[in-house]
């Protein structure tokens, strides 16, 4: 149906939209990109506490990680400016939870 709406909005035959199922499609889209972007950024937050707390181990896998995870943020952005708000809005959140997964998988309390 989403290709079907897309069609129907290229050719501005706006009455013949199916507005129930856009909206019910923009939402999806929207929570998923929502999702990515916590997840992209709990994981950077994870990495980067391991780093700051695991001084002694620090393999170079880590830093590559940390870079592509940085990077998947920055484009959910660049993307999406408007998830700018949303990441100001769930980051301590998600710095909780990172927290949490830093310290057992350490077992440093973080």
């Amino acid at each position: 149906m989403a290709g079907k709406n897309i069609q129907i909005l290229r050719n501005g035959q706006f009455h013949e939209l199916n507005l129930p199922n856009l909206i019910e499609e923009l939402e999806g889209l929207v929570k998923s990109e929502k999702n990515a972007l916590k997840s992209n950024l709990s994981i950077l937050l994870i990495h980067l506490l391991k780093c700051r707390y695991q001084l002694e181990l620090r393999p170079r896998s880590r830093d590559g990680t940390i870079a592509e995870y940085r990077d998947r943020v920055e484009y959910s952005l660049e993307d999406s400016p408007s998830l700018k708000g949303y990441l100001e809005e769930v980051f301590g959140k998600c710095y909780q939870k990172a927290r949490k997964r830093a310290s057992i998988e350490t077992g440093i309390s973080v």
